[in-house]
């Protein structure tokens, strides 16, 4: 009993670590929270070992083998972690809930090792963009999933490029051609486990990082990377401050929201780079509909009656900025904020579920679109 009990107060101890190691990583002090994640996972990994076969035990053993994984994974230990979740998976009545969180995080544990054995294979105007979920087999993924969500990080590469270079949020027409040779984007063939492409910016040719002054390409992806890590933690006034103008932010919380993981044929979503010799893997898995909460309020809705339709977009109007949408029941007119506009282009001619606030018979104004995959 007394072994028990002192195991019990090493879990309790190892929890509050890790609670300390997360409000120190929403803060954005990562040292602090890898020291605190590392502390975290020693004790952990205590308490794991002495219920590993313990298989009467359910839900403590499952509960505790996972923990030991995710501060595993957090300190990029991914064979222990990877161990620590198999173990877990291999128990005998383990809560859904439970085995939900598994798989996930054993997807997540997968991406992030796939990248780190991948990457010499990057330079700096290069990154490794890879899906992971039941859409997705051994090198193969349904092709929707992908090109859809190629099309949106190739629109994001080009909105960040440019802001980045000070050009006024583009509410029509094509990005201008300087701009654009900067960050044209060349893919290189699929790889294995996860499906994984390499995509080089602004040229075919390897190593050609002369051609860009300051290394602009890197900047771009570099930006690309630090905002989605903001998304993930939620630190929104922080993103709308660093990307500055309301149109940009609002497209970039779009994008993302598009970009980001369904929960079901795509898990997680993955970015790995180079800098300084060193691997940086960013984890975009926060489900596309927990980004869109983080869109401002637009002003135009008024007090007008939100709805929401689902139906094939159709056709638009880029002189009033207006998209129709075609339900079975007739043809809805809906008017789209400058921020929205890279979203609409995207998905034409598919089905698509929108949210809109009826201001009057005639002025609906769009307040979200999403694809129905």
């Amino acid at each position: 009993m007394s072994e028990i009990r002192e195991i019990r107060g090493i879990h309790r101890r190892a929890n509050l670590l890790a609670q300390e190691a997360y409000v120190a990583k929403l803060k954005g002090d990562l040292g602090a929270a890898q020291i605190l994640y590392s502390q975290a996972y020693e004790q952990a990994k205590e308490v794991a070992e002495f219920y590993h076969d313990r298989y009467h035990a359910e839900p403590t053993r499952s509960v505790v083998l996972k923990n030991a994984a995710y501060y595993a994974k957090e300190l990029e230990l991914f064979r222990e972690a990877e161990r620590y979740a198999a173990m877990a998976l291999a128990g005998r009545d383990v809560p859904e809930d439970v085995l939900d969180d598994l798989r996930h995080l054993l997807e997540d544990i997968n991406l992030f090792r796939h990248a780190e054995s991948k990457y010499s294979f990057l330079d700096s105007t290069e990154i490794q963009f890879s899906l992971t979920g039941n859409s997705v087999g051994y090198g193969m993924v349904k092709s929707k999933d992908f090109i859809q969500r190629y099309k949106i990080l190739e629109s994001i590469v080009q909105r960040t490029a440019e802001r980045k270079q000070g050009k006024p949020y583009r509410i029509k027409g094509k990005i201008n051609s300087a701009v654009s040779e900067l960050v044209e984007a060349y893919l290189a063939v699929p790889r294995e486990n996860s499906f994984a492409i390499k995509i080089r910016f602004g040229s075919p040719v390897d190593g050609n990082i002369s051609l860009f002054p300051d290394n602009f390409p890197a900047q771009v992806v570099d930006d690309i990377m630090d905002n989605i890590n903001l998304v993930n933690d939620e630190r929104t006034e922080e993103l709308q401050a660093k990307i500055g103008d309301e149109n940009y932010y609002q497209n970039f919380i779009s994008l993302i929201s598009t970009l980001a993981p369904d929960g079901n044929n795509i898990k997680a979503v993955g970015l790995t780079a180079i800098r300084l010799g060193e691997l940086r893997t960013l984890c975009l898995e926060k489900p596309g509909k927990e980004v869109r909460e983080l869109l401002p309020s637009i002003e135009e809705n008024g007090d007008g009656e939100v709805k929401q339709a689902v139906g094939t977009l159709r056709m638009g109007d880029a002189a009033s900025n207006s998209i129709r949408i075609e339900t079975e029941t007739g043809k809805i007119k809906i008017n789209v904020s400058d921020g929205l506009t890279d979203l609409v282009k995207i998905f034409f001619d598919e089905s698509v579920k929108v949210v809109y606030s009826e201001v009057s018979n005639k002025k609906n104004i769009l307040i979200n679109l999403e694809p129905i995959r």
